[in-house]
């Protein structure tokens, strides 16, 4: 935006740009606020008490941080090197990499591997012995686990470990003769272990991506592993959504048929841990993806189109994606029962009550998720939005109650022509699942008046009580 700025010279549509996001809550920006929030005051874009909240928001977090206080008051003076990368902090982060790694398919319970009855495993791919940081913010580390390192440890001495490259990231200097050394360990293992993705190469800040899939010579790579050993796991390595599909349209965009699929995004510095721990069961995953995956970027509009309600995002996609908004499975499973609503809107919350069960044998956590649909809104609304979830523990056999209470104004959408947001009288469903396609439970309530809201009173976030 700052950029676009400077470009256009300050227009209109560019400072109603950068007015908007101060609406819904983007307090601070490099440097283009200085210059355009005051035109946008003049022109009647955004108000005094918008900046004013604004201005309270950055300060309040600039005084918790001890900015405007003696250092001797400040407790982070206090911290010494030695809490850098620290057996607390290496613990915290593989609890990160282990809590947000998603597995997006298991057929016929592939996983989690059994070390016990494996004698040969075959890690492929050109990231399986890479440390993979997050491009442009990755700090200095001790030590940086990667996944064969993670998986060889897992496993020990009694279980042969074959490694090969088998591509580069976009390409290789020998195709065939990677791609053979790739099959040949594949043909010797029990089990083949291939980590793809994408890179800094491909994506980071001043990189975008124009494509949605995984690199041509990384699937090829995949097709054939999967060739000579259908018994393969994929797992991808990526900072946004990444499709297995070739991208190309027609039956050759679909996906290759491996059993087993897990996204570990970029991990970190526990990552190889982590995922040797999810791939073996001794954490079993709960991830959830933050985002939709297209099989293509034919699926949806050009990149340059803003207005998500031509089919962008769950909320309005109606193609059939690789991977719903909300994804995740387990190695346990859930049931949802005795759904409760309680609607007091617009004048208090909606309080939605549910019972959540391990229906399985192995503790594990589940991403209860709560949808609404405005069915009989008089602007295109979303199909589903998400207003509100919960991450819990069961052990098996356990319940839980998961309850939420979503503020009207979570239910809002913002009207141009009155500059609020506004309820509307009318029926919403309720859905109540593991994401925004497994929907375990529906129900529905009534608003019987309306709801405005000015921009600086809308409520930001659902609160949750269990």
């Amino acid at each position: 935006m700052e950029s676009g700025i400077g470009a256009r010279g300050g227009c209109r549509h560019c400072r109603r740009g950068q007015g908007y996001p101060q609406l819904v809550g983007s307090d601070l920006d490099n440097s283009a606020y200085v210059e355009v929030l005051p035109k946008a005051v003049e022109q009647g874009l955004l108000t005094e008490e918008h900046i004013d909240q604004a201005l309270r928001r950055v300060l309040k977090v600039r005084f918790r941080l001890g900015e405007f206080d003696p250092p001797e008051m400040v407790p982070y003076t206090k911290l010494t090197p030695d809490v850098i990368d620290s057996p607390a902090h290496r613990q915290l982060a593989l609890r990160l990499a282990q809590e947000s790694i998603v597995l997006l398919t298991n057929e016929d319970n592939v996983l989690p591997l059994d070390r016990s009855r494996l004698e040969t495993i075959a890690v492929i791919g050109p990231f399986a012995d890479v440390a993979q940081t997050g491009p442009n913010y990755t700090g200095e580390y001790s030590v940086f686990v990667k996944p064969l390192d993670g998986i060889k440890k897992k496993v020990g001495a009694s279980t042969q470990v074959l490694y090969a490259r088998g591509s580069g990231i976009l390409e290789t200097d020998d195709p065939e003769a990677s791609y053979a050394e790739a099959v040949a360990a594949a043909q010797k293992a029990d089990v083949a272990i291939l980590f793809v993705g994408i890179n800094e190469l491909l994506e980071r800040e001043g990189i975008d991506r124009n494509y949605l899939n995984v690199p041509p010579v990384q699937l090829e790579l995949v097709r054939r592993v999967l060739e000579v050993n259908p018994r393969s796991v994929i797992v991808l390595q990526n900072g946004g959504p990444v499709s297995l599909a070739s991208g190309r349209g027609g039956p050759s965009q679909q996906p290759p048929e491996a059993p087993a699929v897990l996204d570990m995004f970029w991990a970190g510095e526990e990552g190889g841990t982590a995922i040797a721990d999810v791939l073996f069961g001794d954490y079993n995953p709960a991830g959830r993806l933050p985002y939709t995956v297209y099989r293509s970027v034919r699926d949806i509009p050009p990149m340059m189109e803003y207005d998500i309600t031509k089919g962008f995002t769950y909320m309005y996609f109606e193609g059939e994606p690789e991977y719903v908004f909300g994804h995740g499975l387990s190695y346990t499973t859930f049931d949802y029962t005795n759904l409760n609503i309680s609607n007091d809107v617009p004048d208090g919350p909606l309080d939605v009550r549910v019972d959540v069960q391990n229906s399985g044998q192995r503790a594990g956590d589940e991403v209860v998720q709560l949808y609404v649909h405005d069915v009989e809104a008089s602007v295109k609304r979303p199909s589903r939005q998400l207003v509100a979830f919960e991450r819990i523990t069961l052990k098996p056999g356990e319940t839980k109650t998961v309850s939420f209470s979503v503020p009207s104004e979570q239910l809002a959408f913002w009207d141009m022509g009155k500059k609020a947001w506004i309820v509307e009288p009318g029926v919403f469903d309720v859905m109540v699942g593991s994401s925004s396609e497994e929907i375990r439970l529906k129900g529905q309530f009534e608003v019987t008046a309306p709801g405005h809201w000015t921009a600086g009173a809308r409520t930001t976030s659902a609160s949750l009580r269990r």
